[in-house]
């Protein structure tokens, strides 16, 4: 899936894609809790 294809995939009318690379390259966030 690229910027050039996502256009003619748009338009034969899916409601929905899914691109897993916005999330599959970004930095891991700590959301850990540390209790003293």
């Amino acid at each position: 899936m690229t910027s050039n294809t996502i256009q003619g995939i748009a338009r034969t009318g899916v409601n929905y894609i899914s691109i897993g690379r916005l999330t599959h390259s970004s930095p891991a966030l700590d959301l850990s809790l540390h209790i003293l």
